[in-house]
Order: structure tokens, then C-alpha cells, then sequence
């Protein structure tokens, strides 16, 4: 399977979009739209070890992990049913996931492997994205200027 800019634009997406069915009721998921993903995937080592359609359903599982606080319940149907994924290839995914140590787990979750350093939470997101408008309109005052 290839990958394109197009397969992860339509990953965001789909995590924008996700639903979840309860109790007869469409909730939106917590968490946000986006996860991080770093260039240097395409050198990954253990990502090397896996086929395809497990790194797939990596992709897939970060994110629902991005949407549960870095947590995956470890319910097979659940994660199959969040993937889109069988969960005949489900199963295949998170052993081999869990042998090159691309997921941890506890006794009720499986969580991606060092996910707090790789996606952290920042406190000033709102401050970051007032100071980058703020930048945005003043390049944008100083090129009015000079025409």
C-alpha cells in the first residue's frame, strides 16, 4: 500500500468526523481533530518490521488514541468497530504492534509507545495561535506598506 499526502488528509478527516454511537445518541469524540506524525516515519525501525496493513492500522489506532487520551481500550470489537478494520486483522495488528514495541499495555488499555513525548499536550495553544495571527497581520501590514 502506498501512501500519499491524500491518504493522510483523508485520515484527518475521518478523525475530525469520527462519531460514536451510545446509548442510541451520536456523541463527537474528546480529544483533538489531529495527531502529530514526525517526517522521520519513513526511517522508522519498527515500523520496518511490520507489514502494510498493520502500519495501517498504527495510523489508525493513534488515531483513537488521540481521541481517548492516549488510551485504547483494549476491546477488540470497539477497536475494530473505531478502525475499520476486521478484527480478525485487528488482532494480527496489536500482537505484532505490541512485539516491536510500537504499543504498551496495561491490564485495560494498550497505549502507543512513548505517546506523551510524541504528542504532548500544550497549555498555551490558545496564547501560541493569538501570537501567530498577531505575526500573520503584521507581514501582511508591512508588504501592504511597501506597495
Amino acid at each position: 500500500m502506498h501512501f500519499t499526502h491524500h491518504t493522510f488528509t483523508y485520515a484527518y478527516t475521518k478523525v475530525r468526523q469520527s462519531m460514536h454511537e451510545k446509548e442510541g445518541k451520536l456523541k463527537m469524540k474528546k480529544g483533538a481533530p489531529w495527531f502529530r506524525i514526525y517526517t522521520d516515519i519513513r526511517n522508522n525501525r519498527k515500523l520496518s518490521l511490520i507489514d502494510s496493513d498493520d502500519r495501517w492500522a498504527w495510523l489508525c489506532l493513534l488515531a483513537v488514541a488521540m481521541e481517548n487520551d492516549g488510551m485504547i481500550e483494549k476491546d477488540i470489537d470497539n477497536i475494530s468497530y473505531d478502525t475499520r478494520i476486521s478484527v480478525e486483522n485487528v488482532k494480527k495488528a496489536i500482537s505484532n504492534l505490541l512485539k516491536v514495541k510500537l504499543l504498551d499495555e496495561d491490564d485495560n488499555h494498550y497505549i502507543p509507545h512513548n505517546w506523551r513525548e510524541r504528542q504532548p499536550v500544550s497549555d498555551n495553544q490558545a496564547l501560541q495561535k493569538r501570537k501567530w495571527r498577531q505575526r500573520q497581520k503584521e507581514t501582511q501590514a508591512k508588504e501592504t506598506a511597501r506597495q
